[in-house]
């Protein structure tokens, strides 16, 4: 509550202040000491006088500190924060500063209000895992624009290859929310055990894709092509050629074709370029006798 001053309690300060000090001679046995010496009564009173005229602009001064607008009062805490001598130096009328806080931060109506859910905090991304292997037949068009897919008729699946494919799937997990994997492209390596030969393919073959990357919504599973068994029994692995723009005249120019005899150990690297989303995998992959065989490595 603001110190206030009316002019009752002003005449009282100043009565008891006046007073006081003529109280202090009469009680000490020197009642006799004015009349006797009438020349200083004049001077005494004089000196009363200013005394309690100080002591009045003290306290006047003192309650012109008060804000002139009352509401301002109460915005933060309800009361003004007194710094300095406190509630003695306002029984005693001294000088005294009086200061507002503003607040930082608004109070949540209920816990937890001001927090960021967990949910809403973590941004959706592809969830991109391998599923299974598979041996197929299909069909290597010449033109750029069908790439390696499935037979569509008679005279395609005449012309088919044996083949091993790999299929990964933009897999549902419990809550979360998948998003879309838009543009994935699949990075191949092959090694020999002893790691003294290799294949590497940049972009490998998405089945029944225009292009060199495929999309995945959510729960959509596709097939990497990863070795075909050629008329002369080799086994071959294609790189895919068709990036951007790129024109292909000839036919089967989109594609490099390379021999993969022998070499068992393969990485495989799925990266969705829009979301930067990564799937790492490790095979091991041979023959038995006209089948092929895929274990997963750690």
């Amino acid at each position: 509550m603001p110190f206030k001053t009316s002019a009752g309690s002003i005449f009282a300060t100043a009565l008891a202040f006046g007073g006081g000090g003529l109280g202090v001679l009469l009680t000490r046995g020197q009642a006799t000491w004015v009349p006797q010496n009438h020349w200083l009564a004049p001077g005494l009173f004089s000196a009363a006088g200013v005394l309690t005229l100080w002591s009045v602009l003290l306290v006047l001064k003192s309650s012109s500190r008060v804000p002139s607008d009352p509401g301002r009062v109460g915005q933060t805490t309800g009361q003004p924060e007194v710094h300095g001598l406190g509630n003695a130096a306002l029984a005693a009328g001294r000088d005294i500063h009086i200061s507002y806080s503003t607040p930082v931060r608004a109070v949540p109506l209920h816990p937890g209000a001001d927090k960021i859910p967990k949910a809403a905090a973590e941004a959706k991304s592809p969830n991109l895992q391998y599923v299974t292997s598979k041996e197929k037949r299909v069909f290597v068009s010449p033109l750029a624009r069908d790439g390696v897919c499935d037979p569509r008729n008679v005279e395609e699946h005449g012309k088919s290859l044996q083949a091993l494919v790999l299929k990964f799937e933009n897999k549902i997990q419990g809550d979360r929310k998948i998003a879309r994997a838009m543009n994935v492209i699949a990075k191949i390596q092959f090694r020999s055990t002893g790691g003294d030969r290799e294949r590497v393919i940049d972009y490998g073959v998405w089945l029944n894709s225009p292009c060199n990357s495929t999309d995945m919504g959510t729960g959509d599973t596709r097939e990497l092509l990863l070795m075909c068994v050629m008329e002369d029994g080799s086994l071959e692995s294609f790189e895919d050629r068709r990036e951007g723009n790129h024109q292909f005249q000839d036919e089967f120019s989109y594609i490099d074709v390379g021999c993969v005899d022998g070499l068992e150990v393969v990485e495989i690297t799925l990266i969705d370029r829009n979301s930067q989303a990564v799937l790492n995998c490790k095979f091991r992959v041979w023959r038995d006798g006209i089948r092929f065989c895929v274990a997963l490595k750690d």
